[in-house]
C-alpha cells in the first residue's frame, strides 16, 4: 500500500494527482474501518493511487442556541420617608435632637 494517501473527508471532490497535479477520477470506492477507501486514477498521466478518507464527527450546525440567562431580580428596598422640615417641631427640639436631624439630613 505504498500509493496510499490519507485525506480528511471534505466537500471538495477534486483530489489532485501527487505526480503531476492534475485532477483524478474515482475508479472504485468502498468502506473500510469506518472510513472510505477510494481507488483513483490521474486523468493526465494515468498514475493510480488509493485514498483513505477519514470521516470525522462534527457538531450539528442547526443546533438551537442556549437559552438566555435569567436576569436576577433586584431586591426591593423600601423607600425611607424622611419627615419634612414642616413636620419637625424645631422650636421644641433639644440641641442634641437638632444636631441629629441635621446629621441625618432631615434639616438642610
Amino acid at each position: 500500500m505504498s500509493n496510499a494517501l490519507v485525506v480528511n473527508f471534505t466537500l471538495e471532490r477534486d483530489v489532485k494527482c501527487i505526480k503531476c497535479g492534475a485532477e483524478t477520477a474515482v475508479l472504485s470506492s468502498r468502506p473500510q474501518d469506518g472510513n472510505i477507501r477510494r481507488r483513483r486514477e490521474c486523468r493526465k498521466c494515468k498514475y493510480r493511487v488509493f485514498t483513505i478518507e477519514v470521516i470525522e464527527e462534527t457538531k450539528m450546525v442547526n443546533e438551537p442556541p442556549p437559552p438566555p440567562p435569567v436576569p436576577k431580580r433586584k431586591s426591593f428596598k423600601p423607600r425611607v420617608v424622611k419627615p419634612r422640615l414642616t413636620d419637625l417641631d424645631i422650636d421644641n427640639m433639644s440641641d442634641e435632637e437638632l444636631e441629629q436631624a441635621i446629621y441625618d439630613g432631615r434639616i438642610g
